[in-house]
């Protein structure tokens, strides 16, 4: 192939919505990721087996199975034989949510991993670019942790207080995401591994205001489009906007069934404290519900000032 771009979204930045606007309907590429099929979500089995190595595999399975991923994934796109690939690894940086993580294995390390199995396209003289799109982590961060929170607190992984939690997640050296979302090492790790001209970074709030920016600019780069038809294909697809609540960083979705089990195995009790009226009734009838958390913002924007003030000055991504 001429060449293979690989976007590593970090999770909850609009992931899907590029898959779905821009990247399956951009022209001589051939796209394999997520895509909607009869109204549901697909991911072919190539991408899923890629994901499952690069997430959880050790080295010895990455240099002895990579080989072998990389080869079926060529195969699979026999019946689109464009010379360009674009590869989204979706969700790559979110090991906590995921039910199959079992080992500390941070993104740096999966970059590294990633490098390691499409090193045979390099030396062949395929050009890998790589894009990375990221979001304000007093934004993404609370609607992340909530979910591991809850997650945890129900199978008695934790014991804390969310504040404790949220201290312990973002200053931890070893499972913590706390240096796991510091932007600019990440770039940084990316650029040692592919070269700085192959990275590319993204807010996605500037790509989806749909308006001429530097993060709209990075994505055309990456894509080798215009500028303005990045934002036509995003602007003629379905944005996946959730619209967000008035109490910013604090609301958290979670099934009824959760709410239930955290209740049952930590014996706190689910009170009008915790759910409304309207989402105590919600649990009843087996809805989706809301759980208020404290708002953290401005603690979790001090935590990462510096890391994004070196993002803005190296990549030119601001939030």
């Amino acid at each position: 192939m001429k060449s293979l771009l690989l976007h590593l979204g970090y999770p909850k930045t609009g992931t899907t919505t590029l898959q779905a606007t821009l990247f399956e309907k951009a022209p001589d590429l051939n796209f394999i990721g997520k895509s909607l099929k009869n109204g549901q979500e697909y991911v072919p089995e190539t991408v899923d087996i890629f994901r499952t190595l690069i997430n959880y595999g050790t080295t010895f399975h990455v240099q002895n199975r990579g080989g072998k991923v990389l080869d079926d994934m060529v195969a699979a796109m026999g019946e689109r034989p464009e010379d360009r690939v674009l590869l989204s690894l979706e969700g790559l940086t979110n090991p906590f949510v995921d039910t199959l993580y079992t080992q500390p294995k941070d993104i740096f390390r999966k970059a590294s991993d990633i490098r390691l199995v499409v090193a045979p396209l390099i030396d062949a003289g395929t050009e890998v670019k790589i894009l990375v799109t990221v979001r304000k982590q007093s934004e993404l961060i609370p609607s992340l942790f909530s979910q591991i929170y809850l997650q945890g607190f129900s199978s008695g992984l934790f014991e804390a207080s969310y504040e404790g939690f949220l201290d312990f997640m973002l200053s931890d050296d070893i499972l913590g995401f706390g240096p796991d979302f510091q932007y600019d090492a990440f770039l940084d790790h990316c650029a040692t591994q592919f070269g700085a001209g192959s990275i590319y970074a993204a807010s996605m709030k500037g790509i989806l205001s749909r308006e001429p920016c530097s993060d709209m600019a990075a994505l055309a780069r990456f894509m080798e489009l215009t500028e303005e038809d990045c934002i036509r294909l995003i602007g003629e697809g379905k944005l996946n906007v959730r619209n967000k609540g008035k109490r910013k960083g604090r609301r958290m979705m979670v099934a009824s069934r959760g709410a239930s089990r955290f209740q049952k195995n930590t014996g706190l009790s689910v009170t009008r404290k915790a759910f409304s009226i309207a989402d105590q009734l919600r649990i009843k009838r087996g809805k989706r519900v809301h759980w208020h958390l404290k708002d953290h913002s401005a603690m979790i924007d001090a935590y990462y000032a510096d890391s994004n003030a070196r993002l803005a000055e190296k990549y030119d991504v601001t939030f």
